[in-house]
């Protein structure tokens, strides 16, 4: 979202910002990357003519990790742990919010009904 917003106000794109921004869509989308990159004059495919674009590894590093979490399908909420817990740490991040420690709750319980029924 912060990247649609950020060429939203930027208004015109060049081609070369356009084309690394289809190269980016090209693994999740197919269809649309092939349309653009047609677009754009090229004939071959984009992976024999060019790589994936360069990027920066110290912005990819975080150490915090939010997750939504679902309990029925249904959206309940976030919760916030750093990267590389186990997951018993992260399920006592969990518990520490209300709200999802109730669903957690619950969820245990009907776990261990339907595990005494079989």
């Amino acid at each position: 979202m912060i990247l649609v917003n950020s060429l939203s106000e930027a208004g015109k794109l060049s081609k070369s910002t356009f084309e690394k921004l289809v190269m980016l869509i090209a693994p999740l989308h197919h269809i649309s990357r092939k349309s653009f990159w047609n677009l754009l004059g090229n004939q071959f495919s984009i992976f024999t003519t060019r790589g994936m674009p360069e990027y920066d590894e110290k912005f990819l590093v975080s150490s915090e990790i939010t997750l939504a979490v679902q309990f029925n399908g249904k959206d309940e909420g976030n919760f916030t742990s750093y990267c590389g817990c186990s997951s018993r740490r992260g399920f006592w991040s969990l518990s520490k919010d209300e709200k999802l420690n109730a669903h957690l709750t619950r969820a245990k319980e009907n776990y261990l009904r339907k595990r005494e029924n079989y």
